[in-house]
């Protein structure tokens, strides 16, 4: 099992820990950046939750553009 796999696997069974995660560490980095960059952090953060979501989500693996 690659890495990969390990961290899709960590994905679906903890999917429902993502959004708490991703809001902890944009609320951390925009403390550290004194709110300058707020709504940067909250528009990645969004994105982050999106594409992790998705990723949880699915039930068949990416397509690497390798062959298998």
């Amino acid at each position: 099992m690659g890495i990969f796999d390990k961290a899709r696997d960590a994905l679906e069974k903890h999917a429902d820990k993502i959004d708490p995660l991703v809001d902890r560490v944009a609320g951390e980095a925009d403390k550290r950046t004194g709110g300058k960059h707020a709504s940067h952090i909250d528009r990645v953060a969004d994105l982050a939750k999106d594409k992790l979501g998705e990723q949880a989500r699915r039930d068949t693996p990416p397509d690497t553009g390798r062959p298998v």
